[in-house]
């Protein structure tokens, strides 16, 4: 709203009609009076004073003004998410206290499609699962760019469908919608897949899978679905399907280490040991290359050394397991290694030193045993089975440690070799047959105990069965337990398929995890070089795909498409900061070959305003750090999940506030210009320097030099801006006068807006007394509980059962 005139010569746009002004007169008369009581009954006084203000309510709302402009919507959106950010142990009421920030947005301005997401995602933690859902459907009409709130509109309603009829309907009517991406369409097809596979529709189940194919990120569990679908039988994957399902998942995440880690330790029970060697390096670099300051765990250095071990590469097994206990020196499985492989080498000395060390270890944890760790117990039992025999302690600390972890594959097999170690057949062919894949100990095992259960056919076909897995060489035991029931050697196993696609595997994930800048372009840009205090802060965030190869993105692929956003004064990158503000890039799951996505933010809405808002007399070089994919480092700072890719920062200047004579004039006059956003800006300005004077006067020595302004004339200019004819600026001047004390002459300018014309400013009314006053505002709650406007009744209602509730508490 235009101003042209100064205050006291422009016609009052929310003027009252005559009653009410006699009646608000009286009531700050009263105000009078009661500043001038004693401190002890001044604010009680004062709150119930205000009582008499809300009943004037119902004759000032006849006046009541069209709305603010739409600026007011994403205003109030922003001090939502600054409420919510500033929560570090979030509540239903909280989400309930933010909720009324948003619909207050959306009220203002109905487009603002960011409001209508984050509303959606509050409702249902409210269990408001109708109404969130309608709100995201919404927010995706809005915006169907975003693949992953589309959906997750999907999955919602998905949920509320019991006939799979209806299922398959609501699935089909996604397809229809127009511009959906093929990945978006994969995922669609993939659970219409799923559903026909779950119903015994296998035909109708293969279509849909077939059908995902195309799309990237739900290629790989097609094929799963695909595989299982033409695996009735539910035996075990040959060599082949096994390690080109591996070799996608690695393909998708190949900056994690588990991937790679568990293809290796697949080849290693077939026996592939080169390969094995080449995979837990590349998991081991992985693990190395973290950002989150890890090292290559012992787990996978032993695994390692056991692969040297099995190669008979004995002193390499040595080296390998002695480097390891030099970072971990009671990580048993080395001293296993080492044992065994100083074993082979005849090296007699070396074998019994690590063997006396684990018995004398062994020995403080049997004081205690139930104490003592799953791994630990497993541990225990494997000694007693491998290295020095003891069947009977070996079932006690398998059987331990199965209590712990019932679970655990490895601790069942050991647990069934310890039995038939100890002739307890029956339990270890029980135990066995559920611990699939078997081990060759473990087949070994389990054969001879089905032996001697009379089952020679059953010890046979377990014995082929492993046997069939692994290359000739490494079937020992198994050849030998075969030829002692009258059968044959198998045959060698043909793992070239297998061997093939290894060697044929597209290192192009492994080499982006490794340097991803290589094939993607990070950029951000700041829609200013220069800020002043009470303007916004915008930047843009781009990402380009400039490789030849499609990029996962998502949480647990390729790459995660969230930004860190932080304001900061100081560029050292190890800070610890919780002035940060996650963007998403929204869009489909791949980036394609040479496909930019960006996306504009406003950066003032995160809590960065101590540093936007710091020393305003003087200037201040600050930066926007931007961190892509990030992830909480060793040392508890934030970081990128690569290790290659270091913060973005974009250097911008927070100009300095004049705060001479001439410089102040010039303040004040614009809190009185046309433009409502010269006002606003003039607004912070003065709250800013208000309040650099209170803390510099609590200050001793003082940390900088500024010149000294008078802070109850200032605070005064900005109650001024109470009567301001804009609701926006009286609302936002409530909320910035919510930062400094509470004092007599605020309270008196503040008081008249609980009856305010307009319901936003109402609202920050309700919003400003209820933080400054506390327990002293309830009685003017209770009436203001019943405001007409329900997002104005509802945000009363809240403080005031808070308030019930504390003074309920406070008198216990």
């Amino acid at each position: 709203m235009r101003r042209n005139t100064p205050p006291s010569q422009a016609p009052n746009a929310h003027r009252q009609p005559r009653a009410a002004r006699i009646a608000t007169s009286k009531s700050l008369s009263q105000f009078t009076k009661i500043c001038t009581v004693g401190p002890a009954h001044r604010l009680s006084a004062i709150a119930t004073t205000l009582v008499c203000l809300t009943l004037l309510a119902p004759v000032i709302h006849a006046q009541e003004q069209s709305q603010s402009s739409a600026s007011s919507g994403q205003w109030l959106l922003n001090y939502g998410r600054a409420h919510g950010l500033a929560i570090t142990d979030p509540q239903p009421d909280d989400a309930k206290f933010i909720l009324i920030w948003i619909d207050a947005a959306l009220q203002l301005s109905p487009n603002l499609s960011e409001a209508h997401r984050w509303r959606s995602d509050l409702l249902f933690r409210l269990n408001k699962k109708e109404e969130a859902i309608h709100c995201l459907a919404a927010y995706c009409k809005r915006e169907p760019q975003d693949i992953p709130a589309l959906m997750a509109l999907l999955e919602v309603q998905l949920a509320d469908k019991q006939k799979l009829e209806d299922r398959v309907a609501l699935c089909q009517s996604f397809l229809k919608r127009p511009n959906l991406t093929i990945d978006a369409q994969g995922n669609i097809h993939l659970r219409l897949a799923t559903m026909f596979k779950n119903r015994g529709d296998d035909d109708e189940a293969m279509r849909h899978a077939q059908m995902t194919l195309d799309s990237p990120s739900n290629r790989f569990a097609a094929q799963l679905l695909l595989a299982q679908l033409q695996n009735d039988a539910d035996e075990e994957y040959p060599p082949r399907i096994q390690v080109d399902f591996m070799l996608k998942e690695v393909a998708l995440d190949p900056i994690s280490p588990q991937p790679a880690w568990r293809l290796a330790d697949y080849l290693k029970q077939i026996g592939l040991y080169d390969h094995a060697i080449t995979w837990l390096q590349i998991a081991s670099d992985t693990q190395s290359q973290s950002a989150t300051g890890q090292t290559a765990s012992p787990q996978l250095l032993t695994e390692i050394a056991e692969v040297q071990l099995l190669r008979g590469e004995f002193t390499k097994a040595i080296a390998q397991s002695q480097q390891v206990l030099t970072v971990a020196s009671r990580f048993t499985p080395a001293s296993f290694v080492i044992i065994q492989a100083a074993q082979k080498l005849g090296r007699t000395e070396l074998a019994n030193d690590e063997i006396n060390k684990l018995t004398a270890r062994f020995r403080e944890v049997e004081a205690h045993p139930n104490t003592a760790s799953a791994q630990t117990c497993l541990d225990i039992a494997r000694f007693h089975l491998d290295i020095q025999p003891d069947p009977q302690r070996a079932v006690r600390y398998a059987t331990l440690a199965a209590e712990k972890e019932p679970r655990n594959p490895s601790i069942k097999q050991r647990l069934g070799q310890a039995y038939e170690a100890a002739g307890l057949h029956r339990e270890a062919a029980d135990i066995l047959k559920s611990a699939k894949p078997l081990d060759n100990k473990s087949a070994v095992a389990l054969a001879k105990a089905q032996q001697a259960l009379g089952d020679s056919d059953g010890a046979i076909q377990t014995l082929k069965q492993v046997a069939a897995r692994f290359l000739a060489e490494d079937r020992g035991e198994l050849n030998q337990s075969l030829q002692s029931l009258g059968q044959p050697v198998p045959a060698e196993n043909d793992f070239s398929a297998a061997e093939q696609l290894l060697s044929q595997f597209d290192r192009f994930p492994l080499e982006f995890a490794k340097k991803p800048l290589n094939f993607i372009d990070f950029d951000a840009t700041l829609d200013k070089t220069t800020h002043e205090l009470g303007t916004s802060l915008t930047a843009t965030i781009t990402l380009t795909n400039y490789s030849n190869h499609p990029i996962i993105l998502g949480v647990n692929r390729m790459l995660n498409p969230q930004i860190n956003v932080s304001l900061v004064a100081d560029s050292r990158m190890g800070l610890h900061l919780n002035n940060y503000l996650t963007i998403e890039l929204m869009g489909d799951a791949v980036l394609q070959p040479g496909e930019s996505r960006s996306i504009t933010r406003s950066l003032t809405t995160a809590a960065g305003r101590i540093f936007l808002n710091a020393q305003p007399q003087h200037r201040i070089d600050l930066n926007a750090r931007f961190i892509l994919d990030p992830v909480f480092g060793a040392n508890g700072a934030i970081v990128s999940r690569f290790q290659s890719i270091a913060p973005l920062m974009v250097k911008f200047m927070r100009l300095p506030v004049d705060a001479t004579p001439d410089g102040l004039s010039r303040i004040r006059d614009n809190l009185r210009a046309s433009d409502e956003a010269a006002r606003v800006r003039a607004l912070e300005t003065v709250v800013v320097l208000i309040l650099e004077r209170l803390d510099s006067m609590l200050r001793k020595p003082h940390t900088y030099h500024a010149l000294s302004i008078d802070a109850e004339k200032l605070t005064a200019d900005a109650l001024t801006m109470l009567r301001d004819p804009s609701p926006h600026i009286r609302a936002r001047t409530l909320s910035a006068l919510t930062r400094l004390p509470l004092s007599q002459p605020t309270i008196q300018a503040a008081a008249p807006l609980i009856s305010d014309s307009h319901w936003l400013v109402r609202l920050l009314a309700v919003e400003f007394f209820a933080k400054k006053q506390g327990l002293l505002f309830l009685p003017v709650l209770e009436r203001l509980a019943e405001d007409p406007h329900p997002i104005v009744a509802r945000l009363a209602t809240l403080y005031r059962d808070q308030a019930r509730e504390l003074k309920r508490t406070t008198h216990k």
